[in-house]
């Protein structure tokens, strides 16, 4: 039997697609965008993978603890700026 193919080309913006959507749909999207997955691919596509190492050294640099005041068994943990 003979196959028909037909190639369909369609257009959907990202405000009809939201459209469409559910409540539910939307609350779900929004759970999904806020995850670490997303989060990482949305900040490389907006800053390039560059500016994000450069961020993340910078936040790595400026959180780093270190331990002082060992002397009698306490632990003092102080912030390092």
């Amino acid at each position: 039997m003979p196959k028909v193919t037909k190639i369909l080309n369609l257009d959907i913006t990202s405000e009809i697609f939201l459209n469409e959507c559910s409540d539910t749909e939307i609350y779900e999207l929004f759970i999904l965008l806020q995850s670490d997955r997303f989060q990482d691919i949305i900040l490389k596509a907006q800053a390039g993978e560059e500016a994000i190492n450069h961020l993340k050294k910078d936040f790595n640099a400026r959180n780093k603890f270190r331990e002082v005041g060992c002397e009698n068994g306490d632990t003092n943990i102080t912030r390092t700026s």
